[in-house]
């Protein structure tokens, strides 16, 4: 068995920002550099299983080595947060490792083409459109930073009702409003979420133990795990 070194939630969130870069600058470099290795074999079939090879690796070994290093935070807990600010239970972002795949694809948004008669690539020139592809991939880029660095979705209760936040939004409602939409990417179990918003509604006489140790010890002896 291969040993992860255990880190928490938020560095495992955090860590996706360099290993989603990594990915970005390892799929530029295969483009331009390991990629015209294949092409000196020839235009065979060994030649296009290589750079398919070549470009899978590229692919998956920043996703592969995240999910090793992080494989154990990444499990949602069913437990809430209690952030001590008051009677809240809280459920923090969870880790998106599909930012990985983005800051992947961003690597091929550079344009490069192969040298004519020669085993070498080379970037495109500069012409419109190739900077309208660089200013998507640059945009793109950024929305991943803060993304990837933002301490948002989060989802609060109180004994008054349900709040969520995400990149760009708040929202609120009562426990006996209509039902809820939950942000999505939340670091807790869904199926735990899911109960203990069913509990609350169900139940408003337990509402004020939330935030206690009371009502985490009373929705950890409900909770049946399916």
């Amino acid at each position: 068995m291969i040993y992860a070194a255990a880190v928490s939630p938020r560095t495992a969130r955090l860590l996706v920002l360099p290993f989603a870069l990594a990915a970005c600058a390892l799929d530029f470099a295969t483009h331009l550099w390991i990629q015209p290795l294949a092409w000196r074999l020839g235009s065979g079939n060994l030649a296009f299983v290589t750079a398919m090879a070549i470009l899978a690796a590229s692919a998956f070994l920043p996703l592969g080595l995240y999910l090793l290093v992080a494989r154990r935070a990444r499990k949602p807990p069913a437990v809430w947060q209690r952030p001590g600010a008051g009677p809240v239970f809280s459920a923090g972002p969870a880790a998106r490792v599909s930012l990985i795949w983005v800051g992947w694809v961003i690597g091929s948004v550079v344009p490069t083409e192969r040298v004519p008669n020669e085993a070498r690539a080379r970037l495109v020139e500069i012409d419109p459109v190739v900077t309208v592809f660089l200013v998507i991939g640059l945009l793109t880029l950024i929305l991943l930073v803060v993304t990837a660095l933002s301490d948002r979705p989060v989802l609060e209760l109180t004994p008054d009702g349900i709040t969520g936040r995400d990149l760009l939004r708040r929202r609120r409602a009562g426990w006996d409003d209509e039902p809820f939409k939950t942000p999505r990417w939340l670091h807790i179990d869904p199926a735990f979420l899911a109960f203990t918003l069913d509990f609350y509604r169900t139940r408003p006489e337990r509402r004020a133990e939330i935030g206690t140790e009371a009502g985490a010890a009373a929705l950890a002896a409900a909770y049946r795990p399916a």
